[in-house]
């Protein structure tokens, strides 16, 4: 499958690691940088989505996604860990939970692309879960190791019914610019037990990648 992820912002937390655990599936560990824990707030629009070799078809070629997610190793793969991916479209939504084994869920979604993040879900209790953001985007551009760590990654990984499960991407590697964070407000966090270490935050902004999605498949047996 193809598809372009436009105007993306990225804002990173270092949290304690031992409210990650509690919460990622046992055959899955930790990846960590320096020692430390990471989550990831992902915001943007991903458009011209469509298989290999066929025309984007209209309302299944664009959708609006917010996720948030961790890192994590299963042997020698490392990889993200989603713990929700928001998205505004009920019918991708469902194509993606059956085919990918992604855990997204509907929500409400207000992203300007250049100033303003807005999402807005109720979670299985009927709470709502909340996260606003104004921001900048700078013209310095973000090289640093963390950084690299942070973003270039190729697979995700899931684990269902104790088998581990990998799926693969290619894009090519970010430009990334910095962002400075005016504001923030959230409960995704504490909705989760996650447990931020403090209160900053590592920003960076990319303007569109052409992202291809490579495979979806068991890379363990029955643990």
């Amino acid at each position: 499958m193809q598809q372009t992820w436009s105007n993306l912002v990225f804002i990173h937390q270092e949290v304690d690691a031992n409210s990650l655990k509690k919460l990622i599936p046992s055959s899955l560990e930790l990846d960590l940088y320096n020692g430390k824990a990471y989550i990831s707030f992902v915001a943007f629009l991903m458009k011209d989505i469509k298989p290999f070799g066929l025309s984007a078809m209209p309302y299944f070629d664009s959708m609006q996604e917010f996720n948030l997610r961790t890192y994590v190793k299963y042997k020698n793969h490392s990889a993200v860990y989603f713990f929700s991916l928001d998205a505004t479209k009920s019918l991708l939504i469902e194509i993606a939970r059956k085919f990918f084994m992604l855990n997204y869920l509907k929500a409400s979604i207000n992203y300007d692309l250049k100033e303003k993040i807005e999402c807005i879900r109720s979670d299985n209790r009927d709470h709502l879960v909340k996260f606003t953001a104004d921001f900048e985007i700078k013209n310095e551009i973000e090289k640093d190791e963390l950084s690299n760590w942070l973003t270039e990654r190729y697979s995700y990984l899931e684990s269902k019914k104790q088998i581990v499960y990998q799926g693969k991407l290619e894009h090519p590697k970010w430009q990334l610019k910095k962002v400075q964070l005016k504001s923030i407000k959230e409960n995704y966090l504490t909705a989760y037990g996650i447990k931020p270490i403090n209160n900053e935050y590592l920003c960076h902004y990319s303007s569109e990648i052409k992202v291809e999605i490579k495979s979806f498949k068991a890379i363990s047996s029955k643990l």
